[in-house]
């Protein structure tokens, strides 16, 4: 790649020196990266939405809504629920908005529940749009999985 570019490479033993040269730099600037504090977000303003699976007895997965609240970073809603379908998605996410208010956005990953036809109209009633550029960076609620105690 960098030498159809610029006409030259670079070595692996070149890319070895320069890093073990500077790699007091390095450590220094990936202590940093690890201690940054995201910027603060107000309360209610973005919602994550997520499923993660429990297991019973039986090894018989049984599904988890989970809702998170990005500016407190408090797990509003973990609530086991009988099945994936958008009805039910939306009647836990109805009664999460009655109890703890309604959010100015609403996050979810690409889910077949969450891109349905249904849960979409029924976001766009709520005034909600649907689109989530980037659902791999969704990791607050996808830090649920494994973690929900139930």
């Amino acid at each position: 790649m960098h030498a159809a570019r610029n006409g030259m490479t670079v070595s692996k033993t070149w890319v070895a020196e320069v890093v073990r040269a500077h790699r007091y730099e390095v450590a220094d600037l990936r202590r940093r990266f690890k201690r940054h504090v995201p910027p603060a977000q107000p309360c209610n303003a973005v919602w994550g939405v997520d499923f993660t699976g429990k297991a019973d007895l039986a090894k018989r997965i049984h599904p988890v809504l989970g809702v998170i609240d990005y500016g407190s970073r408090s797990a509003l809603v973990l609530r086991p629920l009988p099945n994936r379908t958008a009805i039910t998605t939306l009647k836990a996410l109805l009664a999460a908005m009655e109890t703890y208010g309604v959010p100015a956005a609403i996050q979810t990953d690409n889910e077949a529940v969450f891109t349905s036809r249904l849960f979409r109209f029924s976001l766009r009633l709520l005034g909600y749009g649907t689109a989530c550029p980037r659902p791999e960076r969704l990791g607050r609620t996808a830090g649920l999985n494994g973690c929900s105690g139930l």
